[in-house]
């Protein structure tokens, strides 16, 4: 500690200016540990929703956008809790977080044209919700939870500062009088500390979730001791979503810096997340399962955003979204959210009429892991415009002292079709098209007779 002192005395000694001074990472880095170890600031949240697994539910924004109001909010969470195939309904599978995005706001309600008033409440749109409390209580009727959103970005607030401290306390407290479950917090107004509201919401006692949605600009850190500092549940690794390929493979990528073999600042409590998922949006079915997988694979929030009252939407997906063994890889949690093992490009093989750059450049075959409770989750994907046959050798399937045995016989469960093979030293996929992918479960432990 003498030492950090002396440090900090020559750089107050030599720098010239009083921003350098504050911005030189010893001197920033021990004002934070300061005002971290305060009542106001939690390395973690007190309570535990949200810790021992990804989230799963729904968020309005990727089909509705600021198209919202309570009916329609209420149609969804009865829709999401009303039985669909074999009597079974998407929150018997897990999806029973049901977030309302934006647009819920009264515009140029508030002060300097903002939407909280002078105490720092927020202003609700009543002609679009006129009872946020009701629309809470029916989601835990149903028995559901409802989440809500803060610093918006419609009518963003960028000229509130002197009242800061009033609109904090007086999100947190509308959270908690209307009854929601947890928040997500945007990046576009100017109330960005969730060390703050962290703090504010532990001292409630009441279990709320944080989404930190700062677009990969706000993310978790350890400490020199290794302490982890995440003062959210789950945070974005990425820029909004789209329902493109390159934009999912773009956000996919987003989170492997994340989830390192090692080290991962992702994890229990701490999700990397890589927005909203697209599915049932996508091109094709084929894209879907693929973008489904990945989520998947990485320990992301499986959080839905098509239109779960557009019927022909929901059967396309419905076999994809209620997989429960690939639910069960996402959600199981055996020392690591799942990290990408190799990448390997590949040169499509096309008619030289298809051929261009473009196909090259982004022609891969990218494969992750997760460890599982006995078991290593594989995920093979081909991000590429060929097809490719790809072998995977159990000598690759290893984490810490979770590894595939390399001898004897070994189980291996086809996770979309459901088919179980057993193989001695590895396995071949069989052709994989553009944009598809394979997901398997390989048992640690081989089969002496089958």
């Amino acid at each position: 500690m003498e030492a950090i002192f002396e440090a900090i005395f020559e750089i107050f000694t030599t720098t010239r200016s009083t921003l350098e001074i504050f911005t030189t990472p010893i001197v920033f880095k021990v004002i934070f540990e300061i005002f971290s170890t305060s009542s106001i600031f939690e390395i973690f949240f007190e309570n535990e929703l949200f810790w021992n697994s990804p989230p799963m539910g729904w968020r309005s924004w990727n089909c509705y956008g600021a198209d919202v109001n309570q009916s329609l909010m209420e149609a969804v969470m009865s829709t999401v809790a009303r039985p669909y195939r074999n009597g079974r309904l998407l929150a018997s599978f897990g999806y029973r977080d049901v977030g309302l995005d934006d647009a819920w706001q009264k515009c140029g309600a508030g002060v300097h044209g903002g939407f909280h008033d002078s105490d720092g409440n927020p202003i609700v749109d009543l002609s679009r919700f006129p009872d946020m409390k009701a629309m809470v209580d029916h989601a835990h009727a149903l028995g559901l939870t409802a989440g809500w959103y803060g610093n918006n970005c419609i009518c963003r607030e960028l000229r509130l500062r002197k009242m800061a401290e009033a609109a904090y306390e007086g999100d947190v407290r509308a959270t908690l009088n209307f009854g929601f479950d947890g928040i997500k917090f945007d990046f576009c107004g100017e109330f960005l500390d969730l060390n703050k509201y962290a703090g504010l919401f532990n001292r409630s006692g009441q279990r709320v979730a944080i989404e930190n949605c700062h677009w990969g600009y706000t993310v978790p850190s350890f400490d020199r001791s290794g302490t982890k500092h995440c003062p959210y549940h789950f945070f974005r690794t990425s820029v909004d979503i789209k329902n493109t390929w390159r934009s999912v493979m773009h956000n996919l990528a987003s989170t492997t810096k994340f989830s390192d073999k090692d080290r991962p600042l992702a994890g229990q409590g701490c999700w990397a997340y890589p927005d909203m998922l697209e599915v049932g949006r996508m091109k094709d079915a084929v894209e879907d399962r693929s973008h489904f997988g990945a989520w998947v694979i990485t320990s992301s929030p499986l959080i839905l955003g098509f239109d779960v009252q557009d019927s022909a939407t929901f059967a396309r997906v419905w076999d994809v979204v209620t997989n429960e063994l690939a639910i069960k890889i996402n959600q199981e949690w055996a020392g690591h959210p799942g990290f990408l093992l190799k990448k390997t490009d590949y040169v499509p093989k096309m008619d030289n009429a298809e051929q261009d750059e473009e196909g090259v450049r982004w022609s891969n075959i990218k494969v992750f892991l997760k460890p599982q409770r006995g078991a290593m989750a594989v995920f093979v994907l081909n991000d590429g415009r060929g097809e490719e046959n790809v072998a995977i050798s159990f000598a690759d399937l290893r984490w810490r002292d979770l590894a595939v045995p390399t001898s004897g016989r070994v189980e291996v469960t086809s996770v979309w079709d459901g088919k179980v093979r057993y193989e001695e030293g590895g396995f071949e996929t069989g052709a994989i098209s553009a944009h598809d992918s394979r997901l398997y479960l390989v048992s640690a432990s081989a089969v002496l007779y089958v």
